[in-house]
């Protein structure tokens, strides 16, 4: 069985706790934290290797690649990435969606969200073009080429909020603070 030790430890790419992260591809993976920051990481299957090929336990310290504040945004909450555009979403605590381009890292464009309280999970349907996002009181979708609020979906239960959301194929699955998940045919 594996030992599940860790193979690198990433440090000095944030500040504060670290709400959320999502992989690019094999290699890259961008991490977002309260302090405000989207961090960029390379593991790479040199560094694996050199790991997992050692006859004693052993990990590895790897700084960022480039850390960078997000604009607007005072906490980072969630992020997720849109292979289709190239593109990462990430939504702060002060109810904003910001898109960054993945290739150069640069902040492409902020805008509002429709709700504002405790908008805190994230994910993209890259087939409808979609973004999700989770409230208080809503799950918000986004068309991603815009951000423009396409469908606003109340919670069932008041004083419910959305935990997290996540797409497969043309489902959309939302769970709830309540411990209740409900799925939605995007189709219908």
């Amino acid at each position: 069985l594996p030992t599940l030790d860790p193979i690198v430890v990433g440090e000095g790419g944030h500040r504060d706790w670290i709400f959320d992260q999502t992989w690019i591809d094999d290699q890259f993976l961008v991490s977002g934290s309260r302090d405000g920051t989207i961090t960029l990481w390379r593991i790479t299957d040199d560094i694996i290797e050199q790991v997992t090929e050692a006859e004693v336990p052993t990990h590895q310290y790897m700084k960022p690649l480039v850390s960078k504040k997000c604009k607007q945004a005072d906490k980072v909450r969630a992020l997720c990435y849109n292979g289709r555009t190239q593109e990462i979403a990430v939504i702060s605590l002060n109810s904003f969606i910001h898109c960054w381009n993945a290739l150069n890292f640069k902040q492409l464009m902020s805008k509002r969200l429709p709700h504002t309280l405790e908008n805190c999970c994230l994910s993209t349907d890259e087939d409808y073009q979609m973004y999700a996002v989770g409230s208080k009181s809503h799950t918000d979708l986004l068309d991603c080429r815009t951000l423009q609020s396409v469908r606003k979906i109340p919670s069932r239960n008041s004083g419910c909020g959305i935990r997290s959301v996540s797409f497969k194929g043309n489902i959309l699955t939302i769970g709830t603070g309540t411990g209740l998940i409900l799925f939605w045919d995007l189709r219908a």
